[in-house]
C-alpha cells in the first residue's frame, strides 16, 4: 500500500462515515456529526490515509461551528436565518460527498473547501449586534495578513507558556485568529495556520492532562513534540504540502492519545491537583502517554 493512500475498502468505509455526517446535518444533529467525523479521522489514522484525515477535520470543525451556532439566541433559529446559515454546511459535505480523496488535487480541494465554508458562514457566527456592523464588510486582506503575521510571531516567541500546565495560549491564539477571520474574512494561508494550531491544541490538552504530575516529562514532551513546529511555523504554512503532512502527524497522534486515555474529564482539564494519584500509577500514566507521543515530528 502507497503511503498516505487508503486501500479501495478502507475508502470505502471511509466514504460511508461521510455520508454519515452528512445525514446527521441534515438533521440538525450535530453531536452525531461529531462522532462520524471522529470515525473518519480514526479510519484514516488506521490506514494512514492523509486526505481522509484532512476531511474527517474539515467535517469535525464545521461540527463544532454549527454546534455553536445552535446555541444562539431560538428566536433566529425559526427564521429564514437558520436557512441561510445551514447552505455553507450544505454546500461543504456535498462536496466532500462527491470528492475523489485520491485524486491528484484533492489536498488542494479540501483546503479550498474549507476556506470556501469558513468565509461563508463566518457572518453567522456574529450576534444580532454585530451582523448590523460586520455581516457585509468585504474580505480585508492586508489586515487579517497583518494581524495573522502578528499572531505567529507571538507565538513563536511566547512558546515557553507551553511549559506551564495550566496555560492555555494555542487556544488563546485560535481565539484570537478567528475573531480576526470572522470579521474581515479569511485567505489560504490563514486557514492552514488554523487547522495547525487546532490540530496541535486538540493533542495539547491530552499532554497537559496525563503528563502534568510529571513536570520534567511533561516539559520534555512539551519541547520534542511541539517546539520545533512552533518555531518553524512561518515557513511550514508557506508550504501547503508540508503544513497538510504536520496537520495530519498532530491528528494521527490525537486519535492514538484517544484510544490509550479516552474522553479528557472536563473537570481534570479546570481544576489542577484534585485527585492525588499514587506514585506507581502516576509513572504508568507517564509512561504510556510517553509512547504515544514518542514519535518526533519532521
Amino acid at each position: 500500500m502507497v503511503l498516505g493512500v487508503s486501500s479501495t475498502k478502507d475508502h470505502g468505509v471511509i466514504r460511508d462515515h461521510i455520508e454519515a455526517a452528512q445525514a446527521a446535518f441534515d438533521k440538525s444533529d450535530y453531536f452525531f456529526m461529531t462522532i462520524y467525523s471522529n470515525r473518519v479521522l480514526s479510519d484514516a489514522m488506521i490506514s494512514n490515509d492523509i486526505n481522509s484525515g484532512i476531511a474527517g477535520f474539515i467535517i469535525r470543525i464545521a461540527a463544532i461551528n454549527y454546534t455553536a451556532f445552535s446555541n444562539q439566541d431560538p428566536t433566529k433559529l425559526e427564521t429564514e436565518y437558520l436557512s441561510q446559515a445551514r447552505l455553507p454546511g450544505t454546500e461543504l459535505l456535498t462536496h466532500l460527498g462527491s470528492l475523489d480523496l485520491r485524486g491528484k488535487n484533492a489536498t488542494e480541494n479540501l483546503w479550498n473547501l474549507f476556506l470556501n465554508f469558513r468565509n461563508a458562514f463566518r457572518k453567522f457566527e456574529h450576534d444580532v449586534r454585530e451582523d448590523e456592523a460586520y455581516y457585509e464588510r468585504e474580505i480585508d486582506i492586508l489586515h487579517t495578513e497583518a494581524s495573522f503575521k502578528w499572531l505567529i510571531d507571538f507565538l513563536i516567541s511566547s512558546k515557553e507558556y507551553l511549559l506551564f500546565p495550566s496555560n492555555n495560549l494555542f487556544k488563546g491564539v485560535i481565539n484570537e485568529a478567528q475573531r480576526i477571520g470572522n470579521l474581515t474574512g479569511y485567505v489560504k494561508g490563514d486557514i492552514l495556520f488554523l487547522a495547525l494550531l487546532m490540530s496541535m491544541d486538540w493533542l495539547f490538552d491530552y499532554t497537559k492532562s496525563f503528563l502534568k504530575m510529571d513536570t520534567k516529562l511533561y516539559q520534555e514532551k512539551v519541547k520534542s513534540a511541539y517546539f520545533e513546529t512552533i518555531n518553524n511555523l512561518k515557513d511550514i504554512i508557506e508550504d501547503e504540502g508540508r503544513t497538510t503532512k504536520t496537520v495530519w502527524e498532530y491528528l494521527r497522534k490525537w486519535r492514538e492519545a484517544f484510544i490509550v486515555f479516552m474522553e479528557i474529564n472536563q473537570d481534570s482539564k479546570s481544576k489542577e491537583g484534585v485527585i492525588e494519584l499514587p506514585p506507581e500509577f502516576r509513572n504508568k500514566l507517564s509512561e504510556l502517554m510517553s509512547q504515544t507521543l514518542k514519535r518526533e515530528l519532521k
